[in-house]
């Protein structure tokens, strides 16, 4: 097994508060949709400029898309789980 480094600790730790854990689970989903775009995109070959023609918005759009830090993600993909229909 692994040793544990002090982060390891530390995550653990703070993951036993409900609002860090959210908070630490839904980064991980923003992360996971940028990484997803940007793939998408390079795998069709397209540049974010094509891209944004494409889809009708601006390059700089779509760079925040692929960012994981932007906190957007959910609202323009239609992804927010707790939005009620």
């Amino acid at each position: 097994m692994k040793k544990k480094t002090n982060f390891d600790r530390y995550l653990e730790e703070h993951l036993k508060d409900p609002d860090f854990a959210e908070r630490f689970r839904k980064a991980g989903e923003a992360w996971d949709v940028a990484l997803q775009i940007a793939a998408l995109r390079k795998d069709s070959g397209l540049s974010q400029t094509e891209l944004a023609k494409r889809v009708g918005t601006s390059q700089q759009q779509i760079s925040r898309l692929e960012s994981p830090g932007y906190e957007g993600h959910s609202r323009p993909l239609g992804l927010d789980r707790n939005r009620q229909r």
